[in-house]
């Protein structure tokens, strides 16, 4: 069985940087599971507005309880933090006539 060299390269390239992304992967977890970090001065999104509080990354989840131990403090600057799927800028409700049930749609499937 004959192998191009171009094949040949192909594969160690492919092998080797599945390796490599691996490695960070594995990395990046270990790191943010051990780290503790406050996030203040956030205006964060409760379902119906935006409040002001203080909220932590404990073993990589997002609590309110201050663990007994505090890594890195993050300033967010008197910022608005929305979750995930949360959508900041949009034109889609642009001249909608019946806003109120596009926005309780978005609400409903998890979009802000």
């Amino acid at each position: 069985m004959k192998i191009s060299l171009r094949s040949l390269i192909f594969g160690v390239l492919f092998v080797g940087l599945n390796v490599l992304s691996l490695q960070s992967l594995n990395a990046q977890t270990n790191v943010s599971s051990k780290t503790n970090y406050q996030f203040d001065n956030g205006n964060w999104f409760d379902g119906n507005g935006f409040k002001r509080q203080t909220f932590y990354s404990v073993n990589g989840f997002l609590t309110r309880r201050k663990p007994s131990k505090i890594d890195e403090t993050v300033d967010l600057k008197n910022g608005f933090v929305i979750p995930p799927f949360g959508d900041a800028h949009t034109h889609n409700l642009d001249g909608v006539r019946d806003f109120d049930r596009m926005s309780k749609a978005y609400f409903d499937e998890g979009t802000f």
